[in-house]
């Protein structure tokens, strides 16, 4: 029994130190196996930390790339931009040259009178009928006495005699009273027909000069409206040449423009021809950092399993 219990014993000290022998090499490979895992650790950091700077370069190269393709994109706008006003102002100028050459033959021959010259006539024309109008008023006033007077001086006449008694005297009326009378009234007769006749002639004669002198001033007032159309024309014609001008000299600014353009779009094609595909190599290097992050997460977790057991193990 003895001998049994000294072999048993013999035995648990072979499995003992069997297991105290196999956990020494363990916790020996798990160290080398952390100290594998730090250097693969440490490769990997190195690639991602490479990965990033390149995404970084390619990023800056992409911004660049993009602000280029922007500024060509601007300038492609504005030499379609200038070409359109450019077609624009062609057509207005083929439209104002035809407006002009119509315009300067309807004045061709045509003399830019001074308006001022006309006013003063105008003027001068209306008091010259003011005057011969008040005149013939008064003439028509005086035939007007006249035509009273002799109507008064005819039917005295008639009235003496067919008069035989006086109403005021109360006494016969003689024919020779009739007669004395008769005779005075054929003289008022004679010499207020004499007067409306000499008065009549001069009616006639102020209204034809009055018919006259506003035939002078309706000619004068249309003379005038024409000048001040013809002005007018003149005014317009000035106004679209000059607008023709400035259309000339807009022209030759587009075309400086669209010039300076199209030179500055071959400048940035030139800087883009020197810039790589970024995006092929942003989609490389993110696939390349990526695939290098997933080999880091492995190599963090089998460092941490190898640890975890590490120390398991150097507590028992």
């Amino acid at each position: 029994d003895i001998v049994k219990e000294n072999e048993f014993i013999i035995s648990s000290l072979d499995v003992k130190k069997n297991e105290v022998s196999e956990k020494r090499a363990r916790i020996s490979e798990l160290k080398l196996f952390i100290e594998e895992n730090e250097k693969n650790l440490g490769n990997i950091i190195e690639k991602v930390n490479n990965f990033k700077k390149q995404l970084e370069l390619i990023e800056g190269e992409r911004e660049k790339r993009n602000k280029l393709d922007k500024e060509f994109e601007i300038a492609e706008s504005n030499v379609n931009n200038f070409v359109n006003n450019k077609i624009r102002n062609n057509k207005l100028i083929l439209e104002l040259q035809e407006e002009i050459n119509l315009i300067e033959e309807s004045l061709k021959g045509s003399d830019l009178g001074d308006i001022s010259v006309y006013d003063k006539n105008i003027i001068d024309k209306k008091e010259d009928i003011l005057k011969h109008d008040t005149e013939l008023r008064k003439i028509l006033k005086e035939i007007y006495g006249f035509e009273l007077k002799l109507k008064e001086a005819n039917e005295n006449k008639q009235n003496i005699s067919n008069l035989n008694y006086c109403p005021t005297c109360k006494q016969n009326v003689l024919e020779g009273h009739k007669h004395r009378i008769s005779e005075i009234e054929d003289l008022k007769i004679k010499d207020n027909s004499t007067l409306l006749k000499d008065y009549k002639i001069r009616e006639s004669e102020f209204e034809n000069i009055v018919l006259k002198l506003k035939k002078e001033l309706e000619d004068l007032v249309k003379s005038r409206n024409n000048l001040e159309l013809l002005k007018l024309k003149f005014e317009n014609l000035d106004d679209k040449r000059k607008r023709l001008e400035r259309l000339f000299e807009e022209q030759k600014e587009i075309k400086l423009q669209i010039g300076e353009m199209n030179v500055r779009k071959s400048d940035i094609s030139i800087l883009l021809g020197k810039i790589p595909n970024t995006q092929e190599m942003f989609d490389i290097a993110k696939a390349g950092l990526e695939g290098w992050l997933n080999k880091e997460k492995i190599i963090l977790a089998e460092k941490a399993r190898n640890e975890n057991e590490f120390k398991i193990l150097n507590e028992i």
